[in-house]
């Protein structure tokens, strides 16, 4: 399994910058590894001191500039936070681009109220890796925040899933748990929006038992049926009627597989309550939302800021 990461300001700035440091003299070249030695230890303000002194010697390199913002950032002073969002909102504009820029840059944003913004910057992120769990979470947090709920349950139960599959345990339990606790009860007439941005090729909504469990859900619409697994089926406390009957799906991969097709009486998805939803079980089967769920929504699509974004709103 791939190891996960955490996005931790200063990740690059020793690789980065050797070959600045190589070409100058032996005190530039002392000067940064005494940064480097303050960040690992985290005497930011230390580390500060030292960046700023080498961009006195070279004040237009890129990477001594992101990794004095890294330092200013990781300060967590209101102040340091509104020169370091000057200096990312500057490397971006001149074509830079990296994980944790992006992580640093959502940091110091949320830091100051630019909620909107924040969110932005971690999903951007999350869009070069995903795999960062420290931004998935506080991304979540940001989205309960404000008022989106479901979308930090899909977007937290989206990596967990990935490693159950795996064998791993999941990351975020108890994160859902406390979310799912505080969920606004579902309605068979809700107007509420719910939105998803793309992440590793995906759109994910949530679907919930009865018993609060929670699984994502992939929102496919070039897909004809909404499929789950059997073991999904008995997560969400449902059972496969005696009368459900055989049917045969077509993969994408051109693959056949047998499952058995019947209705659910009720299916929570999102803030969201479905009556008489037609499904498909199998044994492998992914867990997706088709045509057979999304044609009771109104879905709209939209790239912008770098993300594909996706709406849902049931239809009246």
């Amino acid at each position: 399994m791939k190891k996960m990461r955490r996005a931790i300001g200063g990740y690059v700035f020793l690789a980065a910058i050797l070959l600045f440091a190589i070409s100058c003299s032996s005190d530039p070249r002392k000067v940064l590894e005494k940064a480097a030695r303050c960040m690992q230890q985290g005497d930011y303000p230390g580390a500060e001191k030292n960046f700023r002194w080498l961009l006195r010697q070279n004040p237009d390199d890129t990477h001594l500039q992101a990794n004095l913002a890294f330092a200013l950032t990781a300060q967590d002073k209101r102040d340091k936070h509104d020169e370091a969002i000057t200096i990312y909102g500057k490397l971006v504009s001149e074509g830079e681009g990296a994980y944790d820029l992006f992580a640093n840059f959502a940091k110091s944003l949320n830091a100051v109220g630019r909620e909107d913004e924040a969110i932005t910057w971690n999903y951007r992120t999350l869009s070069v890796f995903p795999r960062l769990v420290d931004v998935r979470g506080d991304l979540a947090k940001l989205l309960v925040k404000n008022g989106r709920s479901y979308e930090a349950l899909a977007l937290l139960a989206s990596f967990d899933n990935e490693l159950e599959d795996r064998g791993a345990n999941p990351y975020f339990k108890a994160q859902r748990i406390a979310i799912s606790a505080t969920l606004p009860p579902p309605s068979e007439t809700s107007t509420a929006v719910l939105k998803a941005v793309k992440i590793a090729g995906h759109y994910y909504s949530i679907v919930l038992g009865d018993n609060d469990e929670s699984l994502p859900f992939i929102i496919d619409t070039g897909a004809t049926h909404t499929t789950m697994s059997r073991q999904a089926l008995e997560t969400l406390r449902f059972a496969i009627p005696r009368n459900a009957q055989y049917v045969t799906l077509q993969t994408a991969e051109n693959r056949e597989i047998t499952g058995q097709q019947f209705t659910l009486p009720k299916l929570h998805v999102g803030p969201y309550i479905l009556k008489n939803v037609k499904v498909v079980v199998c044994e492998n089967c992914a867990s997706l939302l088709g045509q057979t769920t999304l044609e009771r929504f109104d879905l709209t699509t939209k790239n912008a800021d770098g993300l594909e974004y996706l709406s849902m709103k049931l239809r009246s």
